[in-house]
């Protein structure tokens, strides 16, 4: 998003990829209607499905609760979608550097050298970095990651009695693994199953997802493939998130909800607005600097704290959250689907009191 938003604007843009694209990434591919929102109207991607239902389930209970929502989310293929927004980067006339590994980054007066594994050296006045969770360069300059937790996804190509039941759907199960969740993405001929820790301990995430694939229905005539494994920050880092004339943007700057990882929407999010702080503050890092951070407050800074507010109510006071579940389910559902829209703002919800409120007001 960095990249096209910069070259959009005229500034010279250099796109660079260690791998060759299109590279593979593991991810659902769950593209909420808040981050489709942003993207250019005349930029063309592949959606495998359109999810119109959005349900929670509680695993090993009769607890559960769904919504409908038009067009919530889009289905995508991760490596087809990114490659789409490299493309359209190009397009607007961004130059793209594929199997090129930077190796270190070294801030000069007034710009940033890139030193890559060619033993060439490019110089660039700002560097955004967006190499997602595993962030080699990031943390030479940033430090650790906060946390990162673990997540297995897989594709199910289904018999058609199991497809159906999943049709236009996003369901979320709670309680599959301690601390976590499991999900289920229709994604047209087939689903995206995957399973994840978010709150808790790093459990045997093989025999889980292998226990939570039986307990969905799956069965020997189901195909399961392209079965992988990645790390997710699920806590944002606490700034700075430029030094010097390096930004960072999205998995590398921690920015993913801490109640259900995704992470898309504030990527995207993210990079546009580094793009549009560098465009309007050129020649002034500092302002920049602070540019990036007024813009990513209000859209991300505050959705994440007040996320983190209600992490523990979601993971670990159960008795509590599933209460709520049988109460308001329907009414609790319709407001994750307002946020994933872009409707209604998670920071609207200072105190896990405050929500409880919400949940229990009149209509």
């Amino acid at each position: 998003m960095a990249a096209m938003t910069l070259a959009q604007s005229g500034l010279r843009t250099i796109l660079i990829e260690k791998h060759e694209l299109p590279r593979k990434k593991v991810c659902a591919g769950g593209l909420v209607k808040r981050a489709a929102s942003i993207l250019p109207e005349d930029m063309d991607y592949p959606v495998e499905s359109v999810c119109n239902i959005l349900e929670f389930r509680v695993h090993g209970t009769e607890v559960s609760a769904k919504t409908q929502y038009d067009s919530l989310a889009q289905t995508v293929n991760r490596s087809q979608f990114d490659n789409a927004l490299v493309k359209y980067a190009i397009l607007k006339g961004a130059l793209l550097k594929q199997k090129c590994v930077v190796k270190e980054l070294i801030t000069q007066p007034v710009h940033v050298d890139l030193v890559v594994e060619s033993g060439d050296t490019l110089s660039a006045s700002y560097v955004v970095v967006a190499e997602g969770a595993n962030a080699r360069l990031s943390e030479s300059i940033f430090g650790k990651q906060p946390c990162l937790v673990p997540a297995i996804e897989a594709d199910v190509y289904a018999r058609s009695e199991v497809l159906s039941k999943y049709k236009d759907k996003m369901v979320f199960d709670l309680d599959v693994i301690e601390g976590g969740y499991g999900w289920v993405f229709y994604k047209g001929d087939h689903l995206s199953v995957g399973l994840g820790v978010v709150n808790g301990e790093k459990k045997n995430l093989q025999q889980s997802f292998s226990e939570y694939v039986l307990s969905l229905g799956f069965n020997q005539e189901d195909k399961i493939c392209n079965k992988k494994g990645a790390l997710i920050p699920v806590r944002k880092r606490e700034g700075p998130y430029m030094k010097g004339r390096i930004m960072l943007v999205g998995d590398a700057a921690g920015f993913a909800d801490p109640i259900s990882a995704e992470g898309l929407s504030y990527a995207l999010i993210s990079g546009r607005s580094a793009a549009e702080s560098i465009i309007e503050y050129f020649d002034s890092p500092e302002n920049v600097s602070r540019g990036y951070i007024d813009k990513i407050q209000i859209n991300i800074l505050d959705e994440l704290n007040a996320a983190e507010r209600l992490v523990g109510l979601v993971y670990r006071f159960k008795s509590i959250r599933n209460l709520l579940f049988r109460l308001r389910g329907e009414r609790l559902a319709n407001g994750v689907a307002k946020i994933l829209s872009g409707e209604r703002r998670m920071a609207d919800i200072t105190s896990i009191s405050k929500f409880i409120k919400i949940i229990f007001k009149r209509k």
